[in-house]
């Protein structure tokens, strides 16, 4: 156990505490829209004035004001606008106590570290999962913690194309986070589920079927909460559903959707990936100037946050490595179909800068086969065969 440490400016904070505690609750209950808006006030407010100056102390209460509560009550924020070094860098004030934390304290610090750092440059995958695993083996945790950190996992296990770990975390997540019960992480984890399924339906033909009637269940679930809810994963995924259907029009569709959506609520990181999504469906339907239009405006917001357009505290990596790397890709490939080889193969080797700060073995091999194309078309054949050779058959 672990005494408060009254701060002599503990009382001056408290309605900065119980602010940072409705903001999270907000967004827990699936009140994104008001929840972020608060977050936003807050941080705007330089909220992690508490931090540099150690205004809060620790706490094993997580009602009591304290800077290991209050970095687990801004995962939130930074899970939705996806500014990780930031919550990272507050996190880096307190890492050295970590031991001093109740177990469910450490637990959910050491998920979030995990799920910043997935996003950040020179993360290990395995090295990840050792870590949420090591965590639920020796941590007194509740089946909520763990859910938590199954949640993790599932997409860990997803990244490097490992189908039944994935889907059994995930289930584990699911059975835990009711939506009834815990709306904003329960639907986050029927939608990481049902996108899994649809992800691997190469792999399994009913997967396909699965995820469909998942998405469709998330789909009436949503219409019972009111506006500013966790939606856009839905779109964006339902997209992705059907373009690896080879659906590309009804992906495209919903792609935009999922961007109208997020434009009204003020969500950008959320709308370029719908983006994202419609510059991959522009590339299958022949449409390579949109393409490269949407890949293009999506780099901006992954790679610098849309010039900064959100409440940032440090700032210092891009919004999204991987997402960084592979907007880089479809620009590359747009490029390719519109005969401008030299700019492709520039942006190409970018991708790959990138790409080697991302362990994330899927898309890598597309790169690779992106730079033997690129090669081969230049009519350099010494080259292709180079990446041609790195290329796995069945990545």
């Amino acid at each position: 156990m672990i005494k408060d440490l009254p701060s002599p400016k503990l009382l001056i904070s408290r309605v900065t505490w119980q602010r940072l505690s409705q903001a999270h609750n907000l967004v827990c209950q699936c009140q994104v829209s008001e929840g972020i808006g608060l977050y936003k006030t807050l941080l705007n407010n330089d909220l992690a004035r508490f931090f540099r100056e150690r205004l809060w102390g620790y706490s094993d209460d997580p009602t009591v004001p304290s800077l290991n509560w209050g970095c687990v009550y801004l995962a939130e924020y930074y899970f939705k606008e996806r500014v990780w070094s930031d919550w990272l860098a507050l996190y880096r004030m307190i890492e050295d106590d970590l031991a001093l934390f109740p177990d469910r304290c450490r637990s959910r610090l050491i998920q979030i570290q995990g799920r910043a750092r997935m996003h950040l440059p020179g993360h290990h995958v395995q090295q990840l999962l050792d870590e949420q695993q090591h965590a639920i083996d020796t941590l007194q945790l509740t089946e909520e913690d763990i859910a938590h950190h199954c949640l993790l996992i599932g997409l860990l296990h997803r990244r490097v194309s490992r189908p039944i770990e994935s889907i059994a975390a995930l289930q584990r997540a699911v059975d835990y986070f009711s939506p009834e019960t815990h709306p904003f992480y329960g639907i986050y984890a029927l939608d990481a589920l049902a996108s899994t399924y649809s992800w691997f339906q190469s792999y399994d033909a009913s997967y396909s079927a699965v995820g469909q009637g998942m998405y469709q269940n998330i789909e009436a679930l949503l219409a019972t909460f009111g506006e500013g809810t966790e939606t856009e994963l839905q779109y964006y995924n339902q997209g992705w559903h059907h373009w690896e259907k080879q659906d590309f029009a009804e992906a495209l569709t919903y792609f935009e959707l999922g961007q109208q959506n997020m434009i009204k609520h003020g969500l950008v990181y959320e709308e370029n990936l719908n983006r994202y999504g419609k510059a991959c469906s522009y590339l299958k339907l022949q449409r390579c100037e949109d393409a490269l239009y949407e890949a293009q405006k999506a780099l901006t917001v992954f790679w610098s946050n849309g010039n900064e357009v959100l409440p940032t505290i440090v700032s210092t990596e891009p919004v999204s490595t991987l997402f960084t790397a592979i907007c880089l890709y479809v620009i590359a490939t747009a490029l390719i179909d519109l005969g401008r080889l030299d700019e492709a193969l520039d942006q190409a080797q970018n991708a790959m800068i990138w790409h080697d700060l991302v362990d994330h073995p899927v898309q890598l091999n597309h790169l690779r086969r992106l730079l033997a194309r690129i090669y081969r078309q230049r009519g350099d054949d010494q080259h292709a065969a180079y990446w041609e050779a790195l290329t796995s058959p069945t990545a």
